[in-house]
């Protein structure tokens, strides 16, 4: 029996299926991903969100770097206080969910400067 889905839930199943779905588009149209993928949780995240936010990855985004990851948490670091502040303040949610599509052990993101 499948268990009852919650709102996050169902949140990352549509980040999946429009992932999936503009992959597939770039690809028919010949064009590819133009920044490197190492494999890594942030790097498969940040892809996520490059492919659904693309002005805002690259304003905010883009930036930020992988510290460590402690179990659920991931910790990344901004070039500065300020970017820091505004990336928990209004970009964590969408951060989180782009980890979870990749990872559903994350339970947690930090962004310290």
């Amino acid at each position: 029996m499948r268990e009852k889905q919650g709102p996050h839930d169902s949140r990352i199943s549509q980040l999946r299926a429009k992932i999936v779905a503009k992959r597939v588009a770039s690809q028919i149209k010949g064009q590819r991903d133009t920044e490197p993928c190492d494999g890594s949780l942030w790097s498969l995240a940040r892809g996520v969100l490059r492919s659904e936010q693309p002005g805002r990855y690259g304003a905010w985004i883009a930036a930020l770097e992988a510290q460590e990851r402690a179990g659920g948490r991931l910790v990344l670091r901004a070039p500065s206080a300020f970017h820091a502040s505004y990336v928990a303040t209004h970009l964590l949610p969408d951060l989180l969910a782009a980890c979870r599509v990749v990872d559903a052990g994350i339970d947690e993101v930090l962004v310290l400067s």
